[in-house]
């Protein structure tokens, strides 16, 4: 049985984003995001934790209604799509209180469409 154990409501969204980890970037595309996290989607073959941690962490930046977002990171969910396609899901570790309230105002205009 599944159960869904997400504290905030997801939206779809379709942004440009990337992915900045152990000195590489990735482009991605932001597939949906709520307060406490981001699910992406990208040509992410070579992205690996490193072996000391176990852990990925990375940092993520996207445009969202012209305001910057960057936060830091924790891969939380992985799923390839294809060879080299993969969805990532991503929990933001500690968002500054800028994005947190970018996110939020975005959410609350969009959920109601």
């Amino acid at each position: 049985m599944h159960v869904n154990r997400r504290l905030y409501p997801r939206l779809n969204a379709d942004f440009r984003g990337e992915i900045h980890c152990q000195g590489q970037r990735f482009q991605v595309q932001v597939v949906n995001l709520s307060l406490g996290g981001v699910l992406v989607e990208g040509e992410l073959l070579n992205l690996t934790a490193p072996a000391s941690r176990g852990v990925l962490e990375l940092n993520l930046y996207f445009e969202l209604k012209e305001t910057p977002i960057d936060t830091h990171c924790r891969v939380v969910y992985k799923r390839r799509l294809s060879f080299n396609r993969m969805v990532l899901g991503l929990h933001m570790v500690s968002p500054s209180r800028q994005t947190q309230t970018a996110i939020e105002n975005y959410i609350q205009r969009h959920m109601k469409d």
